[in-house]
């Protein structure tokens, strides 16, 4: 995180995918942002890229006869989004304009050629939370309930979601 906010001059947002090492069969994606007051030397605020995705692929499965083979499963967990208690989205640089006793819904959801996802976790400030299986209305996206403590300034999330058959990704 830090060379992403010395690259970003302390402005803005900074992005993380991990895949293996210490996250083995894990790949999930979390953000901290830095400062919500940034411009651009002609005035304007600046735009994000947009994060690339990735997809975990799971080996086939071996079978009794040599002819048949079982399709690759893949999975992809998409960037988590933020909500305010109304369920309308919040945007990374409105996150930091929140105040402590504010609650917010962080929320991730992911694509899958096969199987099903039946939890997600989320990871605030280095902290690991509870499992959560509780799914935003009307979508197939796992949300944890946040209220943002005394203190906090910076907020750095993580999401991973379980999918049945390749687990935590």
């Amino acid at each position: 995180m830090s060379a992403a906010s010395s690259y970003a001059g302390g402005c803005g947002q900074a992005d993380q995918v991990w895949v293996g090492g210490p996250c083995n069969r894990q790949l999930c994606g979390g953000f901290s942002v830095f400062s919500s007051s940034c411009t651009t030397q002609s005035g304007t605020t600046p735009t994000r890229s947009p994060i690339p995705t990735t997809t975990i692929t799971a080996s086939p499965k071996p079978t009794a006869s040599p002819a048949a083979t079982t399709p690759a499963i893949t999975a992809q967990c998409f960037e988590v989004k933020v909500f305010n208690t109304d369920w309308s989205q919040i945007m990374i640089s409105d996150l930091s304009a929140k105040h402590a006793r504010d609650t917010v819904y962080f929320a991730v959801g992911g694509t899958t050629t096969g199987g099903t996802f039946d939890m997600a976790r989320f990871t605030i400030n280095g902290q690991t939370r509870a499992d959560v299986t509780a799914k935003r209305p009307g979508t197939n996206e796992f949300y944890d309930v946040y209220t943002i403590p005394e203190g906090i300034t910076t907020l750095t999330v993580a999401a991973q979601i379980h999918h049945s058959s390749l687990g935590w990704n």
